[in-house]
């Protein structure tokens, strides 16, 4: 879980990370007021069979026995949302507006909640 979910995702917006700052600048120079670059991650509320947080010790459940797929799951969604607020922080802190003002979206069957 924690490679498709979550390493796969890290990866491909790290790699994307030089092209939204280059566009946010790029953008700046014609509308000095505004921010161009996103970044949308998907997410699902399943992150809250992580009550012990991140497994860091044995991320891949590797242990005999200690494979739970809820919880599997559960941590690779615990992982984005962390990978989300940790990149919000570093390209959308005071004077590094390279990032939209976060925006948290939890979309889970049957309703989709999202906050401010």
């Amino acid at each position: 879980h924690l490679q498709t979910n979550y390493l796969a995702c890290a990866l491909l917006t790290l790699l994307l990370v030089p092209s939204l700052v280059q566009g946010t600048e790029s953008m700046k120079q014609m509308k000095p007021n505004r921010m161009c670059s996103r970044v949308v991650m998907v997410n699902s509320i399943m992150h809250i069979f992580c009550k012990d947080g991140f497994r860091f010790s044995d991320p891949n459940f590797a242990e005999k026995g200690s494979y739970k797929s809820t919880l599997a799951y559960g941590q690779s969604k615990l992982a984005q949302i962390l990978f989300a607020n940790h990149l919000r922080e570093k390209l959308g802190g005071k004077g590094k507006r390279v990032l939209r003002p976060l925006r948290r979206c939890s979309l889970h069957r049957p309703r989709c909640r999202c906050s401010p």
